[in-house]
């Protein structure tokens, strides 16, 4: 971590930061089974492909901390993802989904240049 960059990086420990560990003692008292089977089915949402780090954080955190049997709400997910690690620097490594139309767009305008490359070689 430095001034130009002012949050830590996963290899830097990011998951041990005080806000994290609280998180995971919160999470002690839940059901393992149905908070993980809760936010791997968030990951199949199309809408939700943004989120998809911090919801593979939480997913983490749930394998590595749950050992309880209450039950969970969608109240407490929200809690997590927005809250929890909404406000933590985690979610500033989410990546939006790309646009596909520049995708197809790109590989038609250079489709003949891709032709002519695999003719020659």
């Amino acid at each position: 971590m430095n001034e130009s960059f002012p949050y830590m990086l996963p290899a830097e420990g990011q998951l041990q930061e005080p806000q994290v560990l609280k998180l995971c003692n919160v999470l002690k008292k839940y059901d393992q089974k149905l908070a993980i089977a809760a936010v791997a089915g968030m990951l199949t949402i199309p809408k939700f492909q943004a989120n998809c780090y911090r919801l593979e954080i939480l997913a983490h955190l749930i394998v590595a901390s749950c050992s309880g049997n209450a039950k969970l709400t969608s109240k407490h997910i929200s809690n997590w993802l927005n809250r929890q690690l909404g406000d933590y620097p985690i979610s500033t490594m989410e990546d939006p989904a790309e646009d596909n139309g520049m995708d197809a767009h790109f590989l038609r305008r250079h489709q003949s240049a891709k032709v002519e490359f695999l003719q020659t070689t």
